[in-house]
């Protein structure tokens, strides 16, 4: 982090590339409120519109740092999404079958097919449901 800084001052503007290295390290190290702090200065320059991985590098550091509902909100605000938008969101609500079935229904409405990583994620939540039975 401090090299992201050091740089910056030096008058060095941060590419998406370099911005998804940040996001994965302070998802790493569970730094939620530094990495809220990266997150507005991304929005602000409007660096995750269009750009996929940096949406999902975002909401892999909240579900790091244990904020489900900032990487809900993250997700929702994706103009695009791909298969791992979808397949890191549905392992994360894994324990609400209902959402689940429905955010299956709402990506292959975008276009997109179930994989085996969708399907776990699906049998998974199966799982979850019948043990509370």
């Amino acid at each position: 982090m401090e090299l992201f800084y050091a740089m910056q001052l030096e008058g060095f503007r941060p590419n998406k590339a370099s911005l998804i290295i940040v996001v994965d390290s302070l998802g790493s190290l569970r730094a939620l409120q530094e990495g809220r702090r990266i997150h507005e200065r991304i929005m602000e320059e409007e660096l995750d519109r269009d750009y996929v991985i940096l949406g999902n590098a975002l909401i892999n550091m909240y579900l790091r740092c244990g904020d489900v509902a900032s990487a809900w909100k993250c997700f929702r605000r994706m103009p695009a999404r791909d298969e791992s938008s979808w397949n890191v969101m549905l392992a994360a609500c894994s324990d609400d079958l209902r959402l689940v079935v429905t955010m299956v229904g709402e990506m292959q409405q975008q276009g997109l097919s179930p994989s085996k990583i969708t399907l776990l994620a699906l049998i998974n939540s199966c799982v979850t449901a019948a043990s509370t039975l």
